[in-house]
């Protein structure tokens, strides 16, 4: 039993040994699947990478960037945040470490968890405060249509968690308020009345890249570790989508009117502090929470 195990590791080696690692690069791993659209020169830069249009929100013209966004013109903006959990049911401290926002020809990367970690090598200056209050104030700004997909429990509470000191996410004290993220509207709910069913059966994101879209959505690096530090350009490239995405499918539905604009007013979300706090304690405080939590 011993030598056919030696023999099958020995096997599945060979299998790999002349394979290469694939060159880090800002796009999807899998060829033929979707890209970003190449930024325009107006797309403004942060932390330049040679030929990618990427802003960072890790220095003070990133934030400064970031707080055009506040300014009183209507309009949708992709969020999304990423997370490391491996059990929602059980892991309730799980916190997003990656906060992406698309709106127009910008992308913006938040890392929360290098500000942290900044934070922590110079406690006279804490760096993570002021972006974590500015992303409060995207969240909480009416005048901005937070376009996310399948927001269930666990992925709101990454983002609450996120926003939260370090003493309210892993003390016994309750946090005496949440950030709101109204108005938004969730992709899932628009694609289940498109398709006469419920979100639950339409939150496989790739799935509605390719029926709105007509793309393949590489999803390689959908389990990689969003923790890790640095993170490679395709990881970025896989965080955007997931806030671009959803933007550009409504953005379809409503050029085409597949979806009336009273319906897209109806399935508006009005998630404000009052209704995140109460989901917040159901996620947080009960011993077992559904998806549709």
């Amino acid at each position: 039993e011993s030598l056919r195990n030696d023999q099958q590791i020995y096997y599945l080696a060979n299998l790999y040994k002349a394979v290469q690692e694939t060159e880090d690069h800002f796009g999807p791993v899998a060829e033929g699947t979707m890209a970003l659209p190449s930024p325009s020169q107006e797309t403004y830069r942060v932390r330049r990478l040679p030929g990618k249009g990427v802003s960072r929100a890790q220095d003070d013209e990133g934030y400064h960037e970031l707080q055009r966004l506040l300014e009183p013109t209507p309009r949708a903006i992709g969020l999304w945040w990423l997370w490391r959990c491996f059990d929602g049911y059980h892991d309730k401290h799980a916190r997003a470490a990656l906060v992406v926002i698309t709106v127009e020809d910008r992308f913006f990367l938040v890392d929360i968890l290098e500000l942290e970690r900044k934070t922590m090598l110079n406690t006279s200056a804490p760096l993570d405060k002021p972006y974590l209050e500015l992303i409060k104030q995207i969240c909480e700004a009416r005048h901005l249509l937070k376009v996310v997909h399948y927001l269930e429990g666990t992925a709101l509470r990454a983002l609450q968690l996120a926003l939260i000191s370090e003493q309210q996410r892993h003390g016994d004290e309750k946090p005496s308020n949440y950030s709101s993220l109204s108005p938004s509207i969730d992709m899932a709910l628009v694609a289940a009345y498109l398709s006469g069913t419920s979100a639950g059966k339409c939150k496989e994101l790739p799935g509605l890249v390719w029926k709105y879209l007509r793309q393949d959505l590489c999803v390689t690096e959908a389990l990689s570790n969003f923790e890790h530090r640095p993170l490679r350009e395709s990881q970025e490239h896989y965080a955007l989508c997931l806030a671009w995405c959803p933007l550009v499918i409504l953005r379809a539905c409503c050029s085409y009117q597949l979806v009336p604009v009273d319906v897209i007013t109806d399935l508006t979300i009005k998630a404000d502090a009052e209704w995140v706090k109460k989901r917040m304690d159901e996620v947080m405080y009960r011993e077992n929470f559904g998806e549709g939590s």
